[in-house]
C-alpha cells in the first residue's frame, strides 16, 4: 500500500460516541505527517505497524485501544492549557497507559478512586502530588512550578502520606498514585513541554 490508506469503517458518532474513521495505512513518513496534521483537528489512535493481512483484526483492536488512550488524553488536555496528545500510536504507548486503556471499567476506576478518596478533600495536596509525579518526583522543580518553597511541597507530600496511610518512598505507593492520576500527570507534562517551546 503506497497511498495514505484504504478506508475500512466510519462511525459518524452519536450523542454518546465520538466520530471515528478506521483506515489501513502504510507505515511511512507521508502517513506519519498526515496523521500529525489530522491530529490537530481529530483524535487519532493507530496500531503497531504490521505486515500480514491475517494480523488485521488484532491491529484493529490495537488501534481501538490507542484511540481510547487518545480520547482520555484529549479529555484531560482540555483541563490544561497547551496540552496536546491527540495522535496516539500504540507502539509508542507506555505500559501503564496500555493497561489502563484495557481496564475493565468501572471496577478499576472505582478501586483507583477509593485509593485516593482521602486526598480529594484538599485541592492543594492533589495539585502538589500531580506536579511531583509529572516532574519525576523532583521536590525542587515541583516547588518552582507551584511557586512555593520546597518545604511546602515536602509538607504536602507528608500530608498525602498521612491521609493515604502509606509512605511516598514506597514504589507501590508511587505506582498506585501514578495509575490514579495518570491522565492528569500526562496532561501536565504536555502543558509543561508546550510552554517550554
Amino acid at each position: 500500500m503506497g497511498g495514505l490508506g484504504l478506508l475500512l469503517d466510519e462511525n459518524g458518532g452519536g450523542s454518546r460516541t465520538m466520530a471515528s474513521i478506521h483506515a489501513l495505512v502504510a507505515d511511512s513518513a507521508v502517513v506519519a505527517d498526515w496523521l500529525t496534521l489530522a491530529g490537530t483537528e481529530l483524535v487519532v489512535g493507530t496500531s503497531e505497524p504490521f505486515s500480514e493481512l491475517a494480523s488485521t483484526p488484532m491491529a484493529f483492536r490495537e488501534a481501538e485501544t490507542a484511540l481510547e488512550i487518545a480520547r482520555r488524553r484529549t479529555t484531560q488536555a482540555g483541563r490544561h492549557r497547551g496540552a496536546q496528545r491527540t495522535v496516539v500510536r500504540l507502539d509508542e504507548v507506555d505500559l501503564a497507559s496500555w493497561l489502563l486503556a484495557r481496564r475493565e471499567a468501572p471496577q478499576l476506576e472505582d478501586k483507583l478512586r477509593k485509593f485516593v478518596a482521602t486526598l480529594n478533600l484538599d485541592d492543594d495536596l492533589i495539585e502538589a502530588l500531580i506536579v511531583y509525579l509529572a516532574l519525576d518526583q523532583d521536590v525542587g522543580r515541583s516547588a518552582r512550578h507551584l511557586y512555593v518553597h520546597a518545604n511546602t511541597v515536602r509538607y504536602r507530600l507528608r500530608k498525602c502520606e498521612e491521609l493515604l496511610g502509606t509512605p511516598m518512598s514506597s514504589t507501590a505507593t508511587i505506582a498506585n498514585l501514578y495509575l490514579a492520576f495518570q491522565d492528569d500527570v500526562l496532561a501536565l507534562q504536555d502543558q509543561i513541554e508546550f510552554l517550554a517551546r
